[in-house]
C-alpha cells in the first residue's frame, strides 16, 4: 500500500515539475518578446523641448537652430559607453547642430547629484566638455577623487572658484532645475536624447540619429 503511495506521489510531483517548467519557460519567452519590441527606437514629436533647453548646458559646436539634448547622469554606464555616439555625431555635423546636455541623477546613484553640481560649476569656466569627458573616462574614481580633483585633471582655470562653486545655493537650485524639468517631461532614464522638437523613447545609435538630424536639416519632419 505504501509502495502505490509513494509511486502516485512521485507521479503528482513530476506532473507538477512539468506544469511549472512550462509555465516558467512560456512567461521567459514573453517577457524576451516584450523586453525585444521595447528595445525598438521610436521617435515622437516633442512640443515641451524648450524647457529641457533652458536648462541644458552646452557641450559642443555653437549656437545652431538644430539642437541635440542628451539626459546625463554622471554615474550612469550607459551614458559613458553612448559618450561615444555623440562624439561622432559632432564630428559628422560639425557646427550645423549643437549638442547639449540636461543634468538628471538617478536617485540610486549616490555620487550623481553632487556629479551634477559639478558640471553645472565646470560650465561656469567653459569645462562642461571636458569635464564630462574626464568623468566618464575615470567612473572608477568617483566617490574615491573629489570633484577638485577632476576639475584639476581638466586644467581648469580657477579650481577655488569651482570649489566655492560646488555648495552654493545656486548651483543645487540648478540642478534640482533640471531634475525637476526631466521629470516634468517624462523622461525616463538616462541618455535619452531630444533633437529639438522631436524625442527618442531610446537613446538611438549613430545611423539612426544622423539620418534624422540630416532629415531634420533638410527641412523636412521625422517619421
Amino acid at each position: 500500500m505504501t509502495k502505490h503511495f509513494e509511486n502516485a506521489a512521485t507521479i503528482l510531483m513530476a506532473v507538477a515539475a512539468v506544469a511549472v517548467a512550462a509555465k516558467y519557460f512560456s512567461v521567459d519567452r514573453s517577457a524576451i518578446a516584450t523586453r525585444s519590441r521595447s528595445k525598438e527606437v521610436v521617435v515622437s514629436s516633442e512640443p515641451r523641448w524648450t524647457k529641457a533647453a533652458a536648462v541644458a548646458l552646452p557641450v559642443a559646436s555653437g549656437k545652431a537652430r538644430l539642437q541635440v539634448i542628451e539626459f546625463v547622469d554622471v554615474e550612469c554606464p550607459f551614458c559613458a559607453r553612448y559618450q561615444a555616439t555623440i562624439d561622432s555625431i559632432a564630428q559628422e555635423f560639425g557646427t550645423a547642430i549643437e549638442i547639449r546636455i540636461v543634468n538628471f541623477p538617478i536617485n540610486g546613484h549616490r555620487f550623481a547629484k553632487s556629479g551634477a553640481a559639478a558640471l553645472e560649476c565646470a560650465d561656469r569656466q567653459g569645462a562642461a566638455q571636458k569635464m564630462l569627458r574626464l568623468v566618464y573616462a575615470n567612473q572608477d574614481s568617483i566617490g574615491f577623487w573629489p570633484w577638485t580633483r577632476f576639475a584639476a585633471e581638466t586644467a581648469m582655470k580657477d579650481t577655488v572658484s569651482f570649489k566655492v562653486c560646488l555648495s552654493s545655493i545656486a548651483t543645487r537650485s540648478a540642478v534640482d532645475l533640471a531634475s525637476s524639468t526631466a521629470d516634468s517631461l517624462d523622461v525616463q532614464a538616462t541618455p535619452s536624447v531630444f533633437v529639438s522638437d522631436y524625442r527618442y523613447n531610446h537613446a538611438p545609435s549613430f545611423e539612426r540619429l544622423a539620418r534624422d538630424i540630416k532629415t531634420l536639416i533638410r527641412g523636412e519632419k521625422l517619421k
